[in-house]
């Protein structure tokens, strides 16, 4: 696997740590165990600023373009279906915020709303990562010629010192020492 498919999944294998912390968080949230807000809130973090706005924009802003550059479709193609379901994800993010709003004052119904989302979140997360794995990087490795897979990669390196290489590392960092603590 060349070097930015191999960044692309390293960066899902981060997020699945993630999502494997806030499912672990939904289970003591259900189990009527206090959960700190701000282990929540450093969730929400990680999914906006890595997920969201690090992961997702790479793959729409450079990627997207260099296989509609080899011919992918827009239009009714892997594409179109994978931007959707980072609008999915997007979409997400502001009601799961909501919900976290409901925690922190103790709302009756808040603990259900928030897990509902987080699992929605969660298992459409994982599915979209699969699809990536299996179909888009796949392809892309297969299509995209060298020379452009390099200019890729020098990309997202531009995208890393965009975001700063310590911020990523601390994302990083707090997807697995969120994964260790609420991991079931």
């Amino acid at each position: 696997m060349s070097a930015p498919f191999y960044v692309l999944k390293h960066e899902h294998r981060v997020i699945e740590r993630a999502l494997r912390a806030l499912e672990g968080i939904c289970f003591h949230l259900r189990a009527g165990q206090e959960v700190p807000l701000t282990d929540i809130l450093f969730l929400l973090d990680f999914i906006s600023g890595f997920a969201n706005g690090y992961h997702h924009f790479k793959e729409e802003k450079y990627l997207f373009p260099a296989l509609q550059r080899q011919g992918i479709i827009w239009e009714g193609g892997v594409l179109e279906a994978i931007e959707q379901e980072h609008k999915i994800e997007r979409d997400l993010v502001p009601r799961l915020l909501t919900a976290t709003k409901g925690l922190e004052e103790h709302e009756a119904a808040a603990i259900a709303r928030f897990t509902a989302v987080a699992s929605t979140y969660i298992s459409h997360m994982l599915g979209h990562m699969r699809h990536e794995d299996a179909t888009l990087f796949r392809l892309a490795e297969e299509m995209i010629p060298s020379a452009e897979q390099h200019k890729i990669y020098d990309e997202f390196k531009h995208a890393e010192h965009e975001v700063g290489l310590d911020t990523i590392r601390l994302y990083e960092d707090l997807a697995s020492r969120l994964e260790e603590k609420w991991a079931i």
